[in-house]
């Protein structure tokens, strides 16, 4: 963001992810995506541009780096959103997609070898929430054979994790309980 004097022209974008990742500071075990504040951001992101859609993915990746399992979860649900819906999101997000599954799933990679790390709390419910759910996820995008052609990242995603190191894709590609995405309603 820029500095305090000057005011950036995606302020509202800004605000809106912080109002969406933020409503729910006193980690509830119930979380849901607010359905009108999720259609003002995919409205604003639609009509925004590629602009507005670069910076979506610089700030969401940035969420997803956060210390807290309930933020980071609640990033990886408007990315999943936004992932679905535009290709120039997900060009962003096949680049960076080793930050993504360092941070949803707790994994990261490296050219010679693969560690385990710990994924953030507060809370530690949330912690296995946002790695169930971050596999959900990249099985999902692995699992759409339009993504798939585009993105072959993808399906090498989904095997490096179920042979390296033995994590089985969900059956469900649905939300883990408690955790409602609004991608899944109608907008």
């Amino acid at each position: 963001r820029k500095a305090n004097s000057e005011i950036s022209p995606f302020e509202p974008l800004y605000n809106l992810i912080d109002d969406i990742i933020s409503q729910f500071g006193d980690y509830t075990n119930d979380v849901a995506l607010n359905q009108s504040q999720t259609k003002k951001f995919k409205d604003y992101v639609k009509h925004g541009g590629e602009g507005t859609i670069v910076v979506a993915s610089e700030v969401l990746l940035e969420k997803l780096e956060q210390n807290n399992a309930q933020t980071r979860l609640l990033a990886l649900e408007l990315i999943h959103i936004l992932f679905t819906r535009s290709h120039c999101f997900r060009k962003i997000m096949i680049e960076n997609l080793n930050s993504l599954i360092t941070n949803s799933i707790g994994l990261r990679t490296h050219q010679t070898s693969t560690s385990v790390i710990n994924l953030p709390g507060p809370p530690p419910s949330f912690t296995l929430l946002l790695k169930k759910r971050g596999i959900e996820v990249i099985s999902e995008w692995a699992s759409n054979h339009s993504f798939v052609s585009y993105y072959p990242q993808l399906r090498i995603a989904k095997r490096f994790l179920e042979e390296r190191h033995g994590i089985s894709a969900f059956q469900s590609t649905s939300s883990p309980a408690g955790v409602v995405s609004s991608s899944s309603s109608s907008s």
